[in-house]
Formats: structure tokens, C-alpha cells, sequence
């Protein structure tokens, strides 16, 4: 399902031609995402584009998602190979392009992507005309905390009635074993809840291991943004600083030590125009502060369900190419010529 791992709608500036053309930048990661690229193109009559130092019998390239602001700069994970990072930066990023160290979130090929942490959310009215939304261990823990110990089980039945839901609604995507990973989802978040409230002994152990990673990983976090925000200063001099947003993450310790993903990652998402398609994060307080958050930016938040896609280490962003125009909307702080 990971369209976008696999997949990169990109705009090319070609000589001779005015306006931008489209294209799909494929990485060759082979396997049964191998023929997708080459469907893309053919649907949309588009280019398809091949890294030429790119090779399949290797893997191709398995770095993820590329972020890119609407000023141009481009933001990938550290997994993202030497090959590609080189043929993007000869297509036009050269000197734009910043890397993240991502080994510490679990995921594909080694390391997390990028969009299971970061996105860009174009905001006009901000000195920037965006932010950076960045995924918040600290402030999920924060609010599954807050949940009152007599509401915490309405939660997780609410949790289980949306999955059975889905079930029900999907039943050929959303099979028997997924509906008990979301038995487990349950469990594992009731579980932290009990950590935080003081919970110990073997029955807690891996709960106590998840609720010590969240403030472990919350001051990488914040080194990562230290990182980005100086790298954003040595390729943007006299700009404004960008502003990162927070917005709330449950994380579970993994068996290797990094952070995987409790709860639907709502980061993970895509924008489209002051609509901002996330996962639902299935516990009513992530939600409103989600909405709240986003709402305060001026966007509407829309809540899908996608817990296939959890249960397969990805969300949204990671299994959607969007086709946008080219044309039909330019960033009014980024116009041609500005």
C-alpha cells in the first residue's frame, strides 16, 4: 500500500516549455511495489523518471518520504541512500537539501521516514507562509495522563468500537488478525495508562519500558528540530526562524530499543488546501487537541479511519500520491519572481 515510498510525484521546469511539467520520480525498490510506478505514469501520461545510479538488484532507494516546503527546501530521513540524495540535489536541490537522522523511529529500511515525524503545513499568514508539525511523544503521554481514571475504559471501549467498526465496514481489507492487534492496541495503551498511574511489577514491564522511551526520545526530538531549525538558518540567511508545531504521538518501545507507533500517527497525514486528512487517533482527547491545534493554523482536520495501515507500520502519508496542479494554486509568499 505504500504508494509514496515507492512513488514521487514531482514537478519538472523543462527547456522550452512555460509551464511545469509532471512527473513520477520512481526509486526502484522492487518487490510487489515494483510495477506501481510504471502504473502511475501510465495513468497519468506523465514522464517517469529514473535516479540513473538508482539499482533495483540493491533495493533501490528505501530512505521514504521526501517533505518539501513551499519555499523549496527538501527534507528527507538519513535512510534515504547517497544515490538519491545526489540525483536530487543535481535535479535542482542542490544546496536545498536537508538530511534527518531518523534512527531512532522504527519503520521501513532501517529507520523511520520523515513524514512519521515532520510535515509541512503551508500557513500563509506565518512570517514563512508555513510550519513544521512535528510528531510529540511528550504531549501524547500528557494526555492519555490526563484521561480520569473512571473515563479511561469508555476510551478504550471507544477505541475497540471503532476497529470492530471498520471490521465491519471493510471486512476484506480489515481481517481477523488485525481485529486482534486492535484487542492488543487496546491492552497495550490501557497498560501505559496503568504505568503512569504507578503500575509496576512484570504485568507493566513493557508499558514502563514505552512511558521511559517517551522522555527519552522527546529530548532526540528536540535535538532533531535544533538541527533542522540550523540547517533551515544556513539555507535560508535573514529569514525568519520556522516555527515547529507540535502535535500528539503515543509511542510503544520497541523490541530493538526505537519508538514505534502505539496509536495512529496523526502527523502522517496530507494537506489539501485548509483541509488536513489525518488519521484518527482513536482516543477522543487526541483528537480535540488535534483539532485544536490544527484549527489555530486554519485548518479544518478530518478524521479517517486507517488502522490497516498502522497495523502495517505506515499511515496516510506514507500509502497516498496526491495529483495536484501545477498551476491552479501558487503560494501567494513564493509567486514566481517574488
Amino acid at each position: 500500500p505504500w504508494l509514496r515510498d515507492c512513488s514521487i510525484p514531482v514537478s519538472l521546469q523543462v527547456k522550452g516549455v512555460t509551464k511545469p511539467v509532471l512527473a513520477v520520480l520512481d526509486p526502484l525498490r522492487g518487490g510487489a511495489l515494483s510495477s506501481v510506478p510504471q502504473a502511475l505514469v501510465k495513468r497519468w501520461n506523465v514522464p517517469r523518471i529514473l535516479p540513473p545510479d538508482l539499482k533495483p538488484e540493491w533495493g533501490g532507494d528505501n530512505g521514504g518520504n521526501f517533505l518539501v516546503t513551499p519555499d523549496g527546501i527538501a527534507i528527507v530521513g538519513g535512510n534515504c541512500s547517497r544515490a538519491m540524495r545526489r540525483f536530487v540535489a543535481g535535479m535542482g536541490y542542490g544546496g536545498r537539501l536537508l538530511t534527518v537522522d531518523m534512527w531512532w523511529r522504527f519503520g521501513g529500511g532501517g529507520g523511520g521516514h520523515v513524514d512519521e515525524v515532520f510535515t509541512v503545513l503551508p500557513v500563509p499568514e506565518e512570517p514563512n507562509g508555513y510550519v513544521i508539525g512535528v510528531a510529540d511523544p511528550a504531549m501524547g503521554l500528557k494526555l492519555l495522563g490526563e484521561i480520569k481514571r473512571e473515563r479511561i475504559v469508555d476510551e478504550l471501549r471507544g477505541l475497540l468500537s471503532s476497529l470492530y467498526q471498520l471490521r465491519h465496514l471493510y471486512p476484506q481489507s480489515f481481517s481477523k488478525d488485525e481485529a486482534v492487534l486492535g484487542m492488543k492496541m487496546a491492552e497495550e495503551v490501557g497498560k501505559l495508562y496503568g504505568a503512569l498511574e504507578g503500575g509496576r511489577g512484570p504485568d507493566y514491564f513493557a508499558a514502563n519500558l514505552s512511558k521511559n522511551l517517551a522522555g527519552r526520545l522527546s529530548s532526540v526530538i528536540e535535538m532533531t528540530i535544533a538541527n533542522l531549525e540550523k540547517g533551515f538558518r544556513a539555507l535560508r540567511p535573514g529569514k525568519p526562524h520556522v516555527r515547529f508545531v507540535r502535535l500528539p504521538s503515543l509511542l510503544r518501545h520497541e523490541d530493538d530499543g526505537r519508538g514505534g507507533s502505539m496509536l495512529p500517527e496523526v502527523v502522517n497525514s496530507i494537506i489539501l488546501g485548509n483541509d488536513v486528512i489525518s488519521p484518527d487517533p482513536l482516543l477522543a482527547p487526541f483528537r480535540k487537541k488535534t483539532r485544536e491545534l490544527l484549527a489555530a493554523l486554519g485548518f479544518r482536520c478530518h478524521f479517517i479511519p486507517s488502522a490497516t495501515y498502522h497495523n502495517q507500520r505506515g499511515q496516510i502519508h506514507c500509502a497516498t500520491v496526491v495529483k495536484r496542479s501545477l498551476t491552479e494554486f501558487i503560494h501567494p509568499q513564493y509567486e514566481p519572481g517574488k
